[in-house]
């Protein structure tokens, strides 16, 4: 798959998916669109960023029918359309987002069929070679003044907190505060790769489950709550050290925690593959434990709550700094992602707005969090200098902007008359 979009200006040939895809980017400057093997026709808004990583080729592509409405998925290259099935995409669910299956020829194919048994419209670009060899690079149509930008993304910011606050607000209907968090908790130390069945795990050994070891000494606590999370991730087999395994399995027999019966989830559910070593499942399940031995007893969110009156935002950091298990950007991320935006919602189930305001003051007063790849992107798409730091609040800004379409870069206007 491609890596570096940036070749040749004027590509002598087409003879790699590198080469595709340098075309494909700037399938944008195409007054007509592009026509599928099966009818349809599309106008390119953004053709997406680029994948480092498995799967589709480019993401969050935006595309817009002939009727105006947008359609937000991935896009998958290949020289030839056959390619798709003889990689084994066609069997593979992280290829059902694909909206869109661009080639260089079709060879016969209208569709191809993905693992959801949906059917994804085939365009080729064949006879697209020498005006889009000619085309520039994607780029923002009118950027804006720096000032002008930082005040978009801090409002753009705000939204998104305040979002995520909602989310949390409306998921108090459903789970207690106390599981909410967990639940939340969990899956971000998933990260992008096991974020699902580290949400399964919060639930298959929810926190009230955890919550009766709570009179358990220190010594142990810890350890009883590693093996039930182990127990039920299915992971226990990947242990290697023997004495410690068959340890955490005995004790996991001996609990009688009460949690769903459910079963272990299946290890096929985890993304072990490639995964770095420090972002191993095994490794942030530790990291885990450590956060939730010392919170059982006062319940995990009145001890945040209690934390970010008493210490501020930096004291939140520090509950999630657990090394070697959890770093210091991981931590603030978690800070800044979940934690916050969860105490901004708490507050509104408290007399008093001190939460609340702490929450939103706190977390606009956050230090930039780590780059990432959207946030490098829409620095590009904003015109935006790549080296200037920016806040956490402006960091969030960006990730909004950009999974709501940002206006200049990923919502261009349809040619004149179309």
């Amino acid at each position: 798959m491609p890596m570096s979009l940036m070749v040749a200006e004027r590509p002598k040939g087409v003879d790699s998916e590198r080469a595709l895809a340098t075309l494909w980017e700037r399938a944008a400057s195409l007054p007509d669109g592009l026509t599928t093997q099966d009818g349809r026709r599309y106008w390119v808004n953004y053709p997406g960023r680029p994948n480092p990583r498995a799967g589709p080729d480019f993401l969050d592509a935006r595309l817009r029918t002939e009727s105006g409405q947008t359609v937000i998925g991935d896009v998958e290259l290949h020289l030839n359309a056959p390619d798709w099935y003889g990689h084994g995409h066609h069997s593979d669910p992280n290829y059902n987002g694909v909206v869109l299956h661009v080639v260089l020829s079709a060879r016969g194919h209208s569709t191809t069929s993905q693992h959801s048994k949906m059917r994804v419209p085939v365009a080729s670009l064949q006879g697209f070679l020498g005006e889009l060899g000619e085309a520039g690079q994607l780029e923002p149509a009118a950027p804006l003044d720096l000032e002008e930008l930082n005040a978009e993304l801090d409002l753009a910011g705000d939204e998104r907190f305040l979002s995520r606050s909602r989310g949390f607000f409306l998921e108090f209907k459903q789970s207690a505060p106390d599981q909410v968090i967990y639940r939340s908790l969990m899956e971000a130390l998933g990260y992008a790769s096991n974020r699902k069945p580290f949400r399964q795990l919060a639930d298959r050994v929810p926190f009230s489950a955890l919550a009766t070891l709570k009179d358990e000494p220190r010594s142990t606590r810890g350890m009883a709550i590693h093996a039930a999370l182990l127990s039920a991730s299915g992971l226990a087999s990947l242990v290697k050290s023997d004495p410690q395994k068959q340890e955490l399995i005995r004790l996991a027999r001996h609990l009688t925690l009460n949690t769903t019966g459910a079963g272990p989830l299946s290890q096929d559910g985890w993304r072990l593959f490639r995964v770095r070593p420090h972002n191993h499942p095994l490794r942030r399940l530790q990291g885990a434990v450590r956060i939730l031995e010392g919170c059982l007893r006062a319940g995990l969110a009145r001890h945040l709550s209690d934390v970010l009156i008493r210490d501020g935002a930096g004291g939140i950091e520090k509950e999630f700094l657990v090394k070697p298990y959890i770093g210091a950007g991981r931590a603030r991320d978690i800070a800044v992602n979940v934690a916050l935006p969860f105490l901004h919602a708490l507050g509104h189930l408290e007399p008093g707005e001190e939460l609340t305001s702490l929450a939103l003051s706190s977390f606009r007063r956050s230090p930039g969090l780590a780059e990432n790849e959207i946030t490098r992107e829409m620095r590009k798409l904003t015109g935006m200098p790549s080296k200037s730091r920016i806040s956490a609040r402006r960091h969030q800004g960006l990730m909004h902007l950009y999974r709501t379409g940002y206006r200049t870069a990923l919502e261009r206007p349809l040619a004149p008359g179309k």
